[in-house]
């Protein structure tokens, strides 16, 4: 034990020294960007394995795991399969201020998840947590309840009798039979296969009789508060529209279109002393952020303003303002793509969050009190 310790101590001296250097513009750390993917394509296995049981849970999501422990304390067997690398979706994936209003509605599993967690941090329930955390609870109730996840199985083939999905087959050939399927991806992709009918986009208002979809103008928190010269020249149609603007018709309230709303990572930020600085993402261009510079020199500061702490000097940035970590219209093609179009999007959405708080920190264009705020963070 003695070694174990000293080992560590000496890891986390040499870090501090280490990011101490980097701010002194000596070293720069270095990120394995190989490891941020969305989709690896998967070899077919020479002897795939054929997983029979009562419940069969594609997606690991918060609903994926929470159903899967219901199901094995109901005394049935299930197993989830999940695309990716973790399980929680976004309850661990950087979402760990949570959304609530009346916490006497909240019970069941969900009551007890956040009960577990409060124990974690020596409290009698918690609501704000980090993602390494809710990780630890969701995997030791997976594991205390029995239930196999089957990580990186990308959904390929679904087999269907009389109507009721019998197996799916993943990318690399393992089979899953089951007596009930659920689906529990946020994309619905395993009924969208077994040829649910679905619709992509927002319905107008005259659709349902509602109000609040479609297109929708006025939201206080996500238009721009301050004119900005859309044009890569001020002033100058002709030269073209900068990155993050487009042309075209701007429709009229309640209509509908094929648009999703944005995507961004949930970005889990610390102003903790070994807190590691952004990295450049490997294909940073700052002509991205032209926009985002624009409106700041047009008096508007606001892109980090929705970040709420959580546990030890950490928070989960969020979009807020009109420029922020949405990246607005790049999205639209994520539903119904395939994989290799969603790694792409994926990609893009990396380059443009990472892209954005390096630029914040390290451009020398930024006023001197953004880049300040910004390199509080890490």
């Amino acid at each position: 034990m003695k070694h174990f310790y000293n080992k560590y101590v000496y890891f986390f001296k040499f870090q501090k020294i280490i990011i101490e250097l980097n701010r002194k513009g000596l070293v720069r750390i270095s990120t394995d960007f190989s490891k941020l993917s969305y989709y690896k394509p998967s070899e077919k296995l020479e002897n795939p394995l054929h997983v029979n049981s009562d419940i069969c849970i594609y997606g690991g999501t918060s609903a994926g795991v929470a159903a899967a422990v219901q199901a094995s304390r109901l005394g049935l067997t299930a197993v989830i399969v999940e695309f990716g690398r973790h399980v929680g979706g976004m309850t661990t994936g950087g979402l760990g201020r949570t959304d609530i209003g009346n916490k006497g509605a909240i019970g069941g599993l969900s009551r007890e998840f956040y009960k577990t967690l409060g124990k974690h941090y020596g409290e009698e329930e918690t609501w704000f947590f980090e993602p390494s955390a809710a990780e630890m609870v969701y995997r030791e109730w997976l594991e205390e309840s029995g239930v196999d996840v089957y990580f990186e199985q990308h959904l390929e083939t679904v087999k269907k009798e009389d109507g009721t999905i019998k197996k799916i087959i993943s990318e690399n050939g393992h089979v899953f039979t089951a007596s009930v399927f659920m689906d529990c991806t946020y994309e619905g992709d395993l009924f969208a296969r077994a040829g649910v009918s679905f619709h992509v986009g927002r319905e107008a208002n005259s659709t349902y009789g509602e109000t609040l979809n479609g297109i929708h103008f006025g939201h206080p928190n996500h238009n721009f508060k301050a004119w900005v010269d859309p044009y890569v020249v001020k002033g100058k149609p002709e030269s073209g529209l900068l990155p993050g603007v487009s042309g075209g018709d701007l429709g009229f309230q309640g209509q509908g279109d094929s648009s999703v709303q944005a995507y961004n990572f949930r970005i889990c930020l610390s102003y903790a002393d070994n807190r590691l600085p952004f990295p450049e993402p490997p294909n940073y261009d700052p002509k991205e952020f032209e926009l985002l510079l624009r409106y700041i020199e047009a008096g508007v500061w606001d892109a980090l303003n929705l970040n709420k702490m959580m546990p030890n000097q950490k928070t989960d940035l969020n979009n807020f303002g009109a420029v922020s970590t949405d990246y607005i219209g790049q999205n639209h093609n994520w539903p119904e793509g395939d994989y290799e179009t969603r790694e792409k999007i994926f990609q893009a959405h990396v380059n443009n969050n990472l892209g954005m708080l390096y630029f914040l920190c390290n451009d020398e264009r930024v006023p001197d009190y953004v880049r300040k705020e910004a390199l509080q963070w890490g």
